[in-house]
């Protein structure tokens, strides 16, 4: 036997029968090759796909357009918000409270100053399905404190006797006494009630009204002021030719005609009367509109107002459909029996004024 050295056979050249390399080693490796390019394009569909979907979704003119119909479609609304105005006389009033399409609550504190001297007076107000209103005001006493000084000293006992019967008490203005006081104000509301509840549980009613703004949408954005706390801010404007073509038209719509009917006074008889209807939504300086980045629901509302003397700045955060309680007080005067104490009082015997 030849003494030729054998060669040796490494591991990775022996095959099992199973095993046997491939004619064309290279395939699996384009295959998967094919199959990662494949599934790049996916992703970069898809991605391109969720981009152009956030960005119509996110769009300005969309935001505030489903701001605006979200607005409409609401069934009730909760709000807080601040008034302030500075000029001569400085005020601070911050409010809240609650709306549905027949009754609210309001719940506010005021504080003001004037010639030097500072005033606070808080209140509260609640209107019922039944028309019935009640009112609170707290805090009188401090509010009219300073006019003490001008009231009589034989008169001062009976003034804090009248101020105490007033002072943190239910006040309830029932649906008859407004009926005594004026027949057709009564009507009125309860005509205007109507047309708020149709407005939330007639579909045709709202839907006319949103299919008219969308085929004139009169607020128009003036700028665009970023992203604050989950929300984008816009300045709001109206567009006059817009504005003149949604007026034109709301005059063929149910609710127009129902405001009509409520009151001839809501007729218009020209163009620039019909404009009524929107005037004041855009502010002279304009309206700032801040819109939840998903959920396209109004987060705040803002605007100024500039006089020769005072600017008075509004800011308003609703809520939309949140539960609103009303509960009318247990234990209230009615504004007969509030006259006739304070008649009772002046016509009795004078109270002994409060030591000097």
């Amino acid at each position: 036997m030849d003494d030729k050295k054998v060669p040796q056979i490494t591991s990775d050249e022996v095959y099992s029968a199973s095993e046997v390399p491939p004619n064309n080693p290279r395939k699996p490796t384009r295959r998967k090759k094919l199959l990662l390019t494949g599934l790049i394009a996916i992703a970069v569909v898809l991605l391109a796909i969720t981009l152009a979907y956030a960005y119509w979704f996110q769009n300005p003119n969309k935001v505030v357009s489903d701001a605006l119909i979200h607005a409409i479609n609401a069934k009730s609304t909760t709000y807080t918000g601040t008034v302030t105005v500075a000029g001569p006389t400085k005020m601070v009033a911050t409010v809240n409270g609650g709306v549905v399409s027949d009754a609210g609550t309001l719940n506010a504190r005021l504080a003001y100053e004037a010639g030097g001297k500072k005033y606070s007076i808080d209140g509260n107000a609640i209107i019922d399905k039944k028309n019935d209103v009640y009112f609170r005001v707290k805090n009188i006493d401090s509010l009219v404190n300073n006019y003490r000084q001008a009231i009589p000293a034989d008169s001062l006992g009976l003034f804090d006797q009248v101020i105490d019967t007033i002072d943190d008490k239910w006040i309830k203005v029932s649906a008859e006494d407004v009926k005594s006081f004026s027949p057709d104000l009564l009507k009125q509301k309860e005509c205007l009630n109507d047309i708020a509840a149709d407005m939330q549980n007639d579909n045709t009613v709202r839907n006319e009204l949103v299919d008219l703004y969308k085929k004139h949408p009169f607020i128009t954005i003036d700028r665009t002021l970023g992203a604050k706390d989950g929300s984008l801010g816009y300045v709001l404007k109206t567009n006059d030719q817009a504005e003149v073509s949604f007026a034109k038209e709301i005059k063929n719509t149910a609710f127009y005609k129902s405001l009509v009917k409520c009151d001839s006074n809501f007729a218009a008889k020209s163009d620039d009367q019909l404009r009524q209807f929107t005037d004041g939504l855009g502010a002279k300086d304009g309206v700032e509109l801040w819109v939840d980045r998903w959920s396209h629901q109004v987060t705040r509302i803002a605007f100024s107002q500039r006089g020769t003397d005072q600017t008075t700045n509004i800011s308003i955060e609703p809520k939309l459909n949140r539960p609103v309680a009303v509960v009318t007080p247990k234990e209230s005067t009615t504004v007969d029996q509030l006259q006739k104490d304070i008649q009772s009082l002046l016509q009795g015997p004078q109270p002994a004024s409060p030591a000097q």
